[in-house]
């Protein structure tokens, strides 16, 4: 490692994509379980599932989407960007979702 690189070249971005990856497939699996599931439920399971897949889809994409700011901006400056508000709102909407399953489960 060079003196001027401030950051280790290693698969450790790589490994994280990977993660960020099984995550939205165990999502979209999730949905489409929880589809089949609850279909006979009624339409706010339904929503709930499809609300999943949405999630899923936006996992996949914030996800390659971060890798490459990431990956660019590290190779660039040698720092990391900051902070992923990206990630940050994804985080509080899969909470939210969650949430919204529970509550469906207990109430519902």
């Amino acid at each position: 490692m060079s003196e001027d690189r401030v950051y280790d070249d290693g698969l450790a971005g790589e490994r994280t994509a990977l993660a960020w990856q099984r995550t939205a497939l165990a999502f979209a699996v999730a949905s489409v379980a929880a589809a089949q599931v609850f279909i006979p439920a009624g339409l706010p399971a339904v929503v709930l599932a499809f609300a999943g897949a949405a999630c899923a889809i936006a996992t996949l994409m914030v996800a390659a989407l971060r890798y490459r700011v990431v990956h660019r901006h590290l190779h660039r400056t040698g720092r990391h960007p900051g902070p992923g508000v990206a990630v940050a709102g994804l985080t509080l909407t899969v909470v939210l979702l969650g949430c919204a399953c529970l509550a469906y489960a207990l109430l519902g």
